[in-house]
């Protein structure tokens, strides 16, 4: 059997704008989901400001006066309302997070036989209401807050979504006291947005996390020095403040500056190589000058006897580094030592004690030979 519709008395429908290009004309409307409860329609004014002329902006309220979570934002055109969706697919309210939806298509798929009318005066009664709409078989009320004031907004209940579907298409946008009148079968999917956001917050989470440890990783090791205070030989450089001291700070080895810094280092130290070619191959390879003590070291020894990825020999007056586990990742000889590079040639590197110091004599023999005999 077809159902319903609502009856309509037989005095004359009051006279409505659709000449001026309003009344309810589908695909205007767009839901402002996850609405803090801080949010009023001057918000949401401002945040759809900027796609033309806006015809209603509703917010409602519960019987009790308390927001239900959401808004309506009606636009002057579908195409208004289209740029909207898509543009503000990431938009916050108040520093939350919204979601957006088409009003229209939310509406026919879940239906309802309750509509909302908003923007009464605060004249309006439940009788005055029921007389302008025209329903005789519906149930209407109009909340008041505890003083006795009408809370600006009435519900009409219907027997079924058909009739209240009629009832939002006939009578939107018609003018009582003064008012356009915003009608809207009223449902709502509040839980639904949050479940929906989390969900998406979720995935984005997941699918950026390697990506942004990637970026992270690659930061580390192309960025500039992070030197807090600026300190470079006892003269402030620009980043650092005015009355910055003339001591340099304390090294903070679980600080992400010293995580750059060692990691820096490391891709520098390949091999067993003097430490004092370790300035001049950072100036070649980062672009700038390194500052030891800007990390809180006095010295280059200092600041790699810290780095407990490479191990410190000193030959004579010779400094040489090498990485902690490169000797042990040798190729072993036959007295138990490791082949080390040098230069390009390789050289059997002793483990007994007796072996490292003849090395050592060596090392020193070699240092000391003028540099054309070499």
């Amino acid at each position: 059997p077809p159902l319903p519709q609502p009856q309509l008395s037989p005095q004359p429908l009051a006279p409505t704008p659709l000449a001026a290009g309003r009344g309810y004309q589908p695909g205007r409307r767009v839901y402002v989901g996850r609405a803090p409860p801080d949010a009023g329609w001057r918000d949401m004014q401002d945040l759809f400001k900027a796609f033309g002329d806006l015809l209603h902006v509703q917010v409602p309220v519960s019987e009790g006066g308390r927001p239900r979570g959401f808004g309506v934002v009606e636009l002057a055109s579908c195409e208004a309302a289209t740029a909207a969706l898509r543009h503000l697919e990431s938009a916050e309210l108040n520093r939350t997070r919204v979601v957006l939806r088409d009003d229209t298509a939310l509406v026919q798929a879940l239906g309802s036989t309750v509509v909302y009318v908003g923007n009464l005066s605060p004249t309006v009664t439940w009788q005055t209401l029921k007389s302008h709409l025209r329903v005789l078989d519906a149930v209407v009320q109009v909340p008041a807050d505890p003083t006795g004031r009408s809370m600006g907004f009435g519900i009409v209940q219907l027997r079924s979504a058909q009739a209240a579907e009629t009832l939002v298409r006939h009578m939107h946008d018609t003018v009582l006291d003064g008012r356009h009148l915003f009608l809207r079968q009223d449902v709502e999917v509040v839980a639904r947005d949050e479940d929906e956001l989390s969900s998406e917050e979720q995935e984005a989470s997941s699918t950026n996390a390697p990506s942004l440890l990637e970026q992270l990783c690659s930061w580390v090791l192309h960025a500039p020095p992070l030197i807090k205070s600026g300190w470079s030989d006892g003269v402030p450089s620009v980043w650092a403040p005015a009355a910055a001291g003339a001591l340099p700070p304390f090294a903070e080895l679980t600080s992400f500056e010293w995580v750059q810094f060692s990691t820096r280092m490391l891709q520098l130290i390949p091999a067993r190589i003097d430490a004092s070619s370790i300035p001049a191959s950072w100036e070649r390879t980062y672009g700038q000058r390194l500052e030891v003590r800007a990390h809180g070291f006095c010295s280059l020894r200092e600041a790699l006897s810290a780095m407990p990825t490479v191990q410190l020999e000193t030959v004579g007056s010779r400094l040489l580094v090498e990485p902690t586990g490169w000797v042990d990742g040798g190729a072993a000889g036959a007295d138990g030592g490791v082949a080390l590079a040098c230069g390009d040639r390789k050289r059997h590197r002793p483990s007994t004690g007796a072996g490292r110091e003849r090395e050592r004599d060596r090392d020193e023999r070699e240092r000391r030979r003028p540099r054309w005999e070499r």
